[in-house]
């Protein structure tokens, strides 16, 4: 079906390490899966893929696999490279493309690149044409270039040259809302989602991880119990992996200054969360 790549590691991005620890990609995999529902995406992403008749998608930040096994289930004769930073994700994912054998798919995946740097970019052969998939992705690009990591504007232009003419860029990325305030009760609404999907999937998480990570399972029952602690622990952890995301005026002036035609399509459940297509 396919095979995983272990290329020479340039570094993950910051707080992206934490997934080479194969239990923590577990328990990302499996709540991930239950919070976001990874499929919202897919039927509008398969049709942009069979209308343009692309056969090479190339996924940067690929892993496990949440969004584009979906996708390549509902595709046949397609070549698929996916890429990842954590080994202990891209192995998740390659068991999975194994368990699904998949006809007609070839699939590649490729761990241990930090797709921040511009060699790691450079790097990359165009798909002329192609589909490029990138979820939750973006948000580890810096606002300012520097001289080793690209910039959140350097990374979406890479993208569009990287799909090529008549391609597509498909970007499943959160925003904030505007103003402030308005943000924080998105937020806080995010929080309940996350722990409404936490409770309703409560016997499927508690059979999954009861043997592999009860500590996180401890940590869920907790957020189930108290959801206010839901915001602190999302600030933490962006202040900790070094996330930024964009206040929603300032990415479609990002995407804007393309000059290629896009539009943003909101997730069904999750507010604030949206998949971007452009048209390159």
């Amino acid at each position: 079906m396919g095979n995983a790549e272990q290329s020479t590691r340039a570094g993950n991005p910051s707080g992206a390490a934490e997934f080479d620890n194969p239990t923590l990609a577990l328990v990302y995999d499996l709540t991930q899966s239950c919070v976001i529902d990874p499929g919202c995406f897919v039927e509008t992403i398969v049709r942009e893929i069979r209308s343009l008749r692309a056969r090479r998608i190339l996924d940067l930040g690929c892993g496990t696999g949440l969004q584009a096994l979906p996708v390549l289930q509902s595709l046949d004769a397609v070549e698929y490279l996916g890429i990842d930073g954590s080994a202990a994700m891209v192995s998740i994912f390659q068991r999975k493309l194994d368990e699904w054998q998949g006809q007609g798919i070839s699939a590649q995946l490729r761990a241990g690149v930090d797709l921040r740097t511009r060699s790691a970019v450079a790097s990359l052969d165009p798909l002329h044409g192609g589909a490029v998939l990138v979820s939750q992705f973006l948000q580890y690009h810096p606002v300012e270039p520097s001289p080793e990591i690209l910039a959140k504007s350097e990374m979406l232009q890479r993208l569009v040259d990287l799909a090529g003419g008549g391609g597509r860029v498909f970007i499943i990325e959160d925003v904030m809302d505007e103003p402030e305030s308005s943000h924080a009760l998105l937020s806080s609404q995010w929080d309940r989602a996350v722990v409404t999907r936490y409770r309703e999937n409560l016997d499927q998480l508690r059979s999954s991880l009861d043997q592999v990570a009860p500590r996180y399972l401890d940590v869920i029952g907790k957020l189930i119990e108290r959801p206010a602690l839901m915001s602190t622990m999302r600030e933490r952890r962006r202040r900790t992996r070094g996330e930024t995301i964009l206040p929603l005026s300032a990415w479609q002036k990002l995407l804007g200054n393309l000059d290629r035609p896009f539009r943003m399509i909101p997730h069904r459940d999750l507010a604030n969360f949206y998949l971007t297509v452009i048209e390159c």
